[in-house]
């Protein structure tokens, strides 16, 4: 099966956050029937396939073959009228097409037609759920500790959406539930309470009309953003709203802190307000000093930029394994309607990821 194909099956295989076991199912048979010497992991956290006969974690000889992962998550959001896989002329459309299971596609591609005997460093493949959701959802946490073998590697490649371009580091990410007070009444007689909404439409204003702040960390342009994603307010359509809720989706750049930025940020609300953490995942460190980093700076010739999004690069490299991001998908393009992906960069990936692997 080529790659075009293996993704318009993927695409086919529909995996929401929290229904992923079919195609860990279908992944999981594939590495199954091909050629022996492949060590497979498969778990309700996802599937791992594996250079079989790695040594255990432990103290490592003089000069040891280098240990390299690809990882991806199987999920998608929530399908938004999908039909499913089609193709239209050099773009192949469908949910997931840019995140992430064209990544997918190329992980597979590659784990089916490398010579793993042959290869000069061992190799990981590592599927996972839940990324699309809560922090705390997401199967790679478990898979890392089921497999703690992971956390020995040089270099930890995530395959999300770059447009095959080398991402570095990303944005920590915190989700705060501000909540803003008032007093119901009657809406025949407004004047007798105050309106929730009232007290929070120029902070609501002010939010939405809010610049990216730009942050240049180690020679990359991040843009921390704060803004409104859910509201919530009244109890009736005779009811002077009492009061008002808001989730807050805060990015920051990866040399500051989520205490730092939380601080920041909630030192900016009306005393009578009260606010809560709800949920938070730290930012990936850049790790461009490290030597599998450097090879892969080396080998694979393309443009460099800071990862504006959040991935699981930080939950390797919190756990001391270096991480970038490079996939064919199109970050853009990622969780739309009209999510797609050109052909060529399905490809040019497979090309780039093929170099650096055979190179080691």
């Amino acid at each position: 099966m080529d790659i075009v194909a293996l993704l318009e099956h993927l695409i086919a295989i529909k995996s929401p956050t929290g229904s992923e076991e079919p195609i860990l199912d279908d992944l999981a048979s594939r590495f199954r029937g091909a050629a022996s010497g492949l060590g497979i992991h498969r778990s309700p956290s996802g599937l791992v396939v594996m250079t079989e006969g790695r040594p255990e974690p432990g103290p490592r000889p003089p000069a040891p073959r280098p240990f390299i992962v690809l990882a991806g998550h199987v999920d998608t959001v929530p399908a938004q009228g999908d039909p499913g896989p089609r193709r239209q002329g050099d773009l192949l459309y469908g949910l997931g097409a840019s995140d992430m299971k064209s990544g997918l596609a190329v992980m597979v591609q590659l784990g089916l037609t490398l010579d793993w005997r042959t290869l000069p460093a061992d190799l990981a493949l590592v599927f996972y759920g839940g990324e699309e959701g809560p922090f705390e959802g997401n199967t790679l946490g478990r898979l890392l500790e089921e497999v703690p073998l992971l956390l020995e590697a040089d270099l930890a490649v995530l395959m999300e959406p770059t447009d095959n371009q080398i991402e570095l580091g990303c944005v920590g990410c915190l989700n705060v539930e501000v909540a803003v007070p008032g007093e119901p009444c009657h809406s025949a007689r407004p004047w007798l309470g105050r309106s929730a909404v009232g007290e929070a439409a120029s902070w609501i204003l002010e939010m939405s009309r809010r610049e990216p702040v730009p942050r240049i960390v180690e020679g990359l342009l991040f843009r921390e953003t704060a803004a409104i994603t859910l509201l919530s307010s009244g109890s009736a359509r005779n009811v002077i709203p009492g009061s008002l809720t808001a989730n807050v989706n805060l990015r920051y750049a990866p040399d500051r802190t989520g205490e730092d930025v939380l601080r920041e940020f909630s030192s900016g609300l009306p005393a009578s307000w009260t606010w809560r953490l709800v949920d938070e995942a730290p930012p990936g460190r850049i790790d461009a000093g490290a030597p599998q980093v450097r090879r892969f700076l080396e080998t694979v010739e393309r443009p460099r930029r800071a990862k504006q999004g959040w991935t699981d690069v930080a939950r390797f490299t919190a756990r001391g394994v270096p991480a970038i991001n490079f996939g064919p998908g199109i970050p853009e393009l990622a969780h739309r309607r009209d999510e797609h992906v050109p052909v060529k960069n399905l490809e040019e990936s497979l090309d780039w990821m093929r170099l650096f692997l055979q190179g080691s």
